[in-house]
């Protein structure tokens, strides 16, 4: 007797039923609506990040350029350097030896010119000393 009064009629369990079944249909569509709008937003997402990689791509590609750019003149001025460096080394090695060599000849100059005024002051000693002698000789004659 209690399940009779749980069971509906027929005509109530056909209405129950379709309007279930609306309902289910109703959501169906909802969920399907949803489930585009989510495929559309994740579309949209996809193609911002693809085009957000690819900027970043290009920015990145210009600053690598930039920086192979800059590497390579700070390269060509450390050559050039280098280079300056040799010829200035080159340059002064050169001009040392031709100061080396100023000074030997000036050095030989010097040594003859100390043998040519010692030979000089030898003969003037002489000279003075035979000078003196013949004046105390002739000093002597008076």
């Amino acid at each position: 007797a209690e399940d009779s009064r749980d069971v509906l009629p027929p005509e109530q369990q056909q209405y129950q039923q379709h309007h279930l079944q609306s309902a289910d249909r109703t959501e169906l569509s909802d969920a399907k609506i949803r489930l585009t709008e989510l495929e559309r937003s994740a579309a949209d997402t996809k193609q911002k990040l693809e085009q957000k990689l690819e900027d970043t791509k290009q920015e990145l590609t210009k600053e690598l350029t930039a920086t192979k750019t800059e590497l390579s003149d700070l390269k060509q001025n450390l050559d050039d350097t280098k280079r300056e460096l040799i010829d200035r080394t080159s340059e002064l090695a050169h001009t040392k030896r031709e100061l080396v060599d100023t000074k030997l000849k000036l050095l030989e100059e010097l040594a003859d010119t100390k043998v040519k005024l010692t030979i000089e002051l030898e003969n003037t000693k002489s000279e003075l000393a035979d000078a003196q002698r013949a004046f105390a000789d002739s000093k002597s004659a008076f």
